[in-house]
């Protein structure tokens, strides 16, 4: 199990480190091909071993997302979002391996595969309208009126991945490119279900949002901390009515994504963010 999980580096530039004990739990419940990364890694090599492995999942019928393996907070989501109430006990010290026993993995598996038989049609429509109406609990909020703005504030184009890594030093915490093993994209959404606390939308609502962007856009997960998603994206949104349109959608799925973005951001300057950008972020606080 240890080989199969933590396999052969992509490249040969980056130190043996053995996996943290986080790491090997997430691994574990991955269960998937999973390269190390260890945490200090340079920017540019984890770039590289990412898109390395995009080509490669292309090829092999995989896709890569890099996941922060130092959180403990993000095990224990993925965990309980799983009804794995309690995160097995066992030895994950350097050199002993660490697999969830059969029944756990059979818990797992059917687990993703409800989350993935049970998606309807409507079901993202249904979340937003959700969302729309609880958001018009909490007085005379009118979206428009409040987050709409008349003009663009700042041109920015997010041309990279930026979650998990330090802000400081540029440099990686301890991740996994995990090499996710699904038919479909947009899958990944039920394969790591970190969603369900707070505003942070809950497992199905997460996959729901995942398939509709992935059928619009081309938007695929590529990047999971406790607290933040990131997608690349392969089909923008090309004018501006479609991009404001999706501005207002994002807003829904992740108020922080304009509320505590940045000073003087509005819709309007999201959307035009969205039409020039291959990479979208959203964090919940």
């Amino acid at each position: 199990m240890f080989n199969r999980l933590f396999g052969k580096k992509s490249g040969d530039r980056i130190p043996h480190q053995a996996p943290g004990s986080v790491c090997r739990l997430i691994a574990a419940y991955l269960d998937c091909p999973c390269e190390v990364i260890p945490e200090g890694t340079e920017y540019g090599e984890v770039v590289r071993l990412f898109h390395a492995s995009v080509a490669e999942g292309k090829a092999r019928g995989f896709v890569p997302v890099l996941i922060a393996a130092n959180e403990e907070n993000l095990a224990e989501s993925l965990y309980d979002n799983a009804g794995l109430a309690d995160i097995p006990e066992g030895d994950v010290s350097d050199g002993n391996d660490f697999a969830l026993d059969e029944a756990r993995l059979r818990t797992l598996r059917d687990y993703r595969a409800h989350l993935i038989a049970a998606w309807q049609k409507d079901d993202a429509e249904k979340y937003l309208q959700t969302r729309i109406a609880e958001c018009a609990e909490d007085g005379e909020f009118d979206l428009e009126e409040e987050w709409g703005g008349d003009e663009i504030f700042f041109e920015f184009v997010r041309d990279g991945i930026t979650a998990p890594f330090n802000d400081d030093t540029q440099k990686s915490y301890e991740l996994l490119l995990a090499k996710i093993p699904v038919s479909e994209p947009w899958q990944v959404a039920a394969w790591l279900p970190m969603g369900g606390w707070n505003e942070c939308p809950a497992p199905e609502d997460m996959l729901a949002m995942v398939k509709r962007w992935y059928e619009r856009y081309g938007a695929v997960i590529c990047s999971v901390t406790f607290a933040e998603l990131e997608f690349r994206v392969s089909n923008p949104p090309a004018d501006m009515d479609d991009a404001y349109a999706l501005a207002k959608e994002q807003y829904y799925f992740c108020q922080d994504r304009v509320e505590q973005y940045a000073n003087e951001y509005s819709l309007k300057t999201l959307a035009d963010n969205l039409t020039k950008s291959p990479y979208w972020y959203f964090w919940w606080d």
